[in-house]
């Protein structure tokens, strides 16, 4: 669990929500739209915090070096920018996320099409 909190104090919100509007906005702490946003103004989300992040990640100097994953994302602008963002903000603490591209039909070449059935 820290990891996962460390993961979300080194990500720079604001700069993400400035590549998706090329303004200023207002990053949501939450999963849930319009409808419930009364519940939604009560929730804190992580704020970004580097050096505690990287204390929370790796308390102790030998404990490890990081860790490497995979960061998927379309390949539709803005996307590949945003994930190109999360990737520079975790190697700060320590994690290689490699970039992965993830097709908007992503699964589809893999189904079978039935004989005389046109798309």
């Amino acid at each position: 669990m820290k990891v996962r909190q460390a993961v979300n104090m080194a990500i720079n919100k604001d700069r993400i929500v400035r590549i998706i509007n090329n303004r200023g906005g207002v990053w949501p702490t939450s999963r849930c739209r319009r409808p419930c946003r009364a519940t939604t103004q009560r929730l804190k989300g992580y704020a970004y915090r580097l050096a505690k992040a990287r204390r929370r990640c790796w308390p102790r100097p030998a404990s490890g070096d990081g860790f490497s994953t995979e960061l998927y994302a379309m390949n539709v602008d803005p996307n590949p920018r945003i994930a190109q963002a999360i990737q520079q903000d975790l190697a700060a603490i320590g994690i290689k996320a490699e970039h992965q591209v993830a097709g908007a039909g992503r699964g589809h070449h893999r189904r079978r099409r039935r004989p005389g059935v046109a798309r």
